[in-house]
């Protein structure tokens, strides 16, 4: 697996995911960007990719965040 043969850079990668998903959290509940933007804006190519990593990592999709977001809620699911 990619995990075995490359560790260091696996891990680091998962960690650069995980900070532009919380990145992406504070924008929606900060900022009134799009979410196609925000998509944009943490690297993703689509909007569909996004809105799939994005729920299952917050277990709800981008703009149910945004609606009850709260930065006690952010904080909560990290």
């Amino acid at each position: 697996s990619v995990a075995d043969s490359y560790p260091l850079w696996f891990a680091e990668t998962l960690e650069q995911l995980r900070l532009l998903l919380k990145q992406a959290a504070l924008l929606l509940v900060t900022t009134q960007e799009s979410i196609n933007d925000i998509a944009d804006h943490c690297g993703y190519q689509g909007f569909s990719t996004f809105y799939r990593v994005f729920k299952r990592h917050y277990g709800m999709a981008p703009g149910q965040f945004r609606a009850g977001g709260t930065a006690k809620q952010h904080n909560a699911q990290e």
